[in-house]
């Protein structure tokens, strides 16, 4: 009975502070805008990898205090080649990427978790040729969020694609609106 007790105890008191803090929670949008650098992987030599510089635009929604769903937009790989006026190359990604993301410590410094999907179009133009090739893969990421203020924080993210053939590290700032 003793422990039926504390039990009821210690669960009113959870919901009571976890009201307190819903009711200063307000669910909205923000924005994260990032820069930061690209390298890709051969699937075929795993002596072979380009780096590129990337930036990547998105916008979220805070679902609760620790969870958001996140879209966005950017060039992630630009590598440009010339040899000579008849040797060249030009290859870009354009994509888009969609995330569910975790924090677990809100409005303190906190760790980031992220899972979710990059889809884009590599473009390739030669001097031999050009191509355009679909590009969709699961990513997973983990970063640091310091905040600012009580609006704007800075972020540092580590992604990687499921396939270990990409990986993205970007320094940028969120802010809520």
């Amino acid at each position: 009975m003793k422990n039926l007790k504390q039990v009821a105890l210690l669960s009113s008191l959870a919901l009571l502070v976890g009201s307190a803090y819903a009711q200063e929670f307000k669910p909205g949008f923000y924005v994260v805008g990032a820069a930061g650098q690209t390298t890709f992987y051969s699937s075929v030599n795993s002596n072979v990898s380009l780096a590129s510089n990337s930036y990547l635009f998105s916008l979220g929604y805070e679902l609760t205090p620790s969870i958001a769903l996140e879209g966005g937009y950017g060039n992630l790989f630009t590598y440009n080649y010339t040899y000579s006026s008849s040797y060249y190359i030009k290859d870009t990604l354009d994509a888009y990427t969609f995330a569910a993301v975790y924090k677990p410590f809100p409005g303190k410094i906190t760790p980031l978790f992220s899972v979710g999907t990059l889809s884009g179009t590599e473009t390739l133009k030669a001097n031999y040729g050009s191509g355009t090739w679909s590009y969709s893969k699961t990513t997973y990421g983990v970063g640091l969020e310091v905040p600012l203020d009580e609006r704007a924080g800075f972020r540092l993210n580590y992604l990687t694609a499921s396939d270990s053939t990409a990986t993205l590290i970007t320094a940028g700032v969120a802010f809520r609106f």
